[in-house]
């Protein structure tokens, strides 16, 4: 049984690799079941994050990873946290937060998250925020008990696969399954639309602020078949 008491620690350089192995672990494992292209998909965008984010281990740039640590001294979990934005509204983002599936349940999740809290003032973040995927029931009961609040909404819908024609761009994956996410930003001003952001497995990017326009775009994305970013849709006046 583990005290009470629940701390960080930086992570060791010995245990990065582990760390490093059960979150890609899990991340692709997340991606795959909510939606995002299928496993190959799913492991290629894994990769990408964690090389941008941690191109350099421990000594990255602005990420911090840390054991969580009972107070006999037993590891519980891990932490990575990330910081972004500009000085005076730091945001701490946590990219990954894990308890031993054994003690899940007992506390000590919520005492973990009560100290990634502290330490991400100490770090001068002014948010704390994180991503929860749709099928994690358990970890949004936690956090929403904590005090946390739906910032955006990620939705996907999968569509029939749409065979290409001969002229697609190398290396398009031809038997790819077209999965598009929208995102939804929510705008402070209420006389201003809330932005939707369309994201396809395959790389296509688009924006709208009208629920109408956003439909259609998906639509001729998966019509044509065309990896290819098209511009933004203007904002509205």
């Amino acid at each position: 049984m583990h005290t009470t008491d629940v701390h960080l620690r930086p992570m060791r350089p010995d245990e990065f690799d582990r760390f490093h192995e059960r979150s890609r672990r899990e991340y692709i494992d997340e991606i795959a079941a909510n939606g995002a292209g299928g496993r190959a998909a799913a492991e290629a965008k894994a990769d990408r994050d964690l090389a941008e984010l941690l191109p350099d281990g421990l000594a990255s740039p602005d990420q911090h990873v840390y054991a969580i640590v009972a107070g006999d001294g037993d590891q519980v979990g891990e932490l990575w946290l990330g910081l972004r934005g500009p000085e005076g509204d730091r945001e701490a983002f946590g990219y990954d937060f894990w308890v031993r599936p054994e003690l899940r349940g007992g506390g000590i999740g919520r005492r973990a998250m009560a100290a990634a809290a502290e330490e991400a003032r100490r770090l001068g973040a002014v948010r704390l925020a994180l991503n929860v995927f749709g099928d994690n029931a358990r970890a949004r009961h936690l956090y929403e008990s904590f005090g946390f609040r739906v910032t955006s909404t990620n939705m996907a819908m999968r569509l029939a696969e749409v065979p290409t024609t001969d002229g697609a761009p190398p290396g398009y994956d031809r038997a790819m399954e077209h999965s598009v996410e929208i995102t939804r930003t929510e705008n402070a001003n209420p006389d201003v639309p809330d932005a939707l952001h369309l994201r396809c497995a395959c790389g296509w990017t688009a924006s709208a602020h009208d629920p109408a326009v956003a439909e259609e775009l998906t639509r001729a994305h998966v019509a044509s078949g065309d990896p290819t970013p098209v511009p933004a849709a203007p904002s509205p006046d």
